[in-house]
């Protein structure tokens, strides 16, 4: 076979084997092919987990400085810290960042007065905001303690107890008032073991014991804890007076047709006579003064021989007026 005829065939055979030859290099099919879904990968985005935050509260309690809250949360379908908020009986006080190790948060928050507190985790993306739990917890802002004994001296009135701002460790003001009116301010700061013990993260120093001088061992004496921080209000935390001391309420009865003297001079005021002991026993009451004995002095009552209701009241009822009122 010459040239010429082995030319052509060979030719040919060449363009067959272009044709049926594979555009690339062969390579084999793996048997875990990487899916299309970026949510079926081995690492796929937060986006791929929404939902809500979750977590746990720890613990919750109340200090000088505030409200401690503890515990950890995580949120699916975001990075970063998810925020804490705090409530005390549904109102916000604050709020903290779960960044510790695992999503942990602890912080202090400014405390609200209020009996429960609950914890929430705030959701990002995805989901809704979490309740990681709620504890009853007795939050008090305005002062509180006690008054424990008044005694009466040589010299005086002794008066002892103890006081404490929720918001504070440090000593607190006390007023003593005696029957009704402010007599000595004093520093709640002795040493108070017993209270120490009852109230911990606030030290021992919340005792008062002082000696008015001066008072009638029948007088009411009254302690007000000042506030400090937050709270509104100062406490009355305790009224007394010496227990064997004993108190005597003398009526002198002189009939409805009595004036009294205004402050200003500017005349008198004609007072009836049921008001007037309305008046004697709403002062009794709220200055802690009720009296251990009521007497009615012998005094010719001024008798006005009008009809009802301006009648003059005989003595007897004007008394039982009084003990209905106190």
């Amino acid at each position: 076979m010459d040239r010429i005829t082995v030319l052509p065939r060979l030719i040919a055979i060449l363009v067959l084997v272009l044709i049926m030859a594979p555009m690339g290099p062969v390579s084999a099919i793996p048997d875990d092919p990487i899916p299309l879904d970026p949510c079926e990968r081995p690492k796929p985005p937060l986006y791929c987990f929404a939902g809500s935050p979750t977590g746990t509260l720890t613990s919750l309690s109340r200090t000088p400085t505030g409200i401690i809250a503890t515990g950890s949360a995580e949120d699916p379908d975001a990075s970063g810290p998810v925020r804490i908020t705090i409530n005390v009986d549904s109102r916000f006080v604050g709020e903290l960042l779960a960044s510790g190790p695992g999503g942990t948060f602890s912080g202090t928050v400014p405390p609200r007065a209020g009996s429960q507190v609950c914890v929430w985790a705030i959701n990002r993306n995805e989901g809704e905001d979490a309740l990681l739990g709620c504890r009853r917890l007795e939050v008090r802002v305005d002062p509180l303690g006690h008054l424990d004994e008044v005694t009466t001296t040589s010299v005086g009135l002794r008066v002892r107890g103890w006081a404490i701002d929720p918001d504070t460790a440090a000593p607190v003001q006390v007023r003593l008032l005696v029957d009704g009116r402010q007599r000595q301010e004093v520093v709640a700061s002795t040493d108070r073991p017993d209270v120490g013990a009852a109230y911990p993260g606030y030290g021992n120093a919340h005792g008062f014991d002082v000696t008015l001088p001066g008072p009638k061992r029948h007088s009411s004496v009254c302690a007000s804890a000042v506030n400090v921080g937050p709270g509104v209000f100062n406490t009355t935390v305790g009224c007394g007076r010496d227990p064997h001391a004993v108190s005597v309420l003398n009526l002198n009865l002189q009939g409805t047709e009595t004036d009294y003297p205004n402050d200003d001079f500017s005349g008198n005021t004609y007072i009836p006579w049921r008001d007037r002991y309305r008046r004697i026993a709403k002062w009794m009451a709220t200055y802690g003064t009720l009296p251990d004995l009521i007497t009615l002095q012998e005094v010719p009552a001024r008798k006005q021989y009008w009809l009802p209701p301006h009648h003059d009241p005989s003595d007897y009822e004007s008394l039982f007026v009084l003990i209905d009122e106190v």
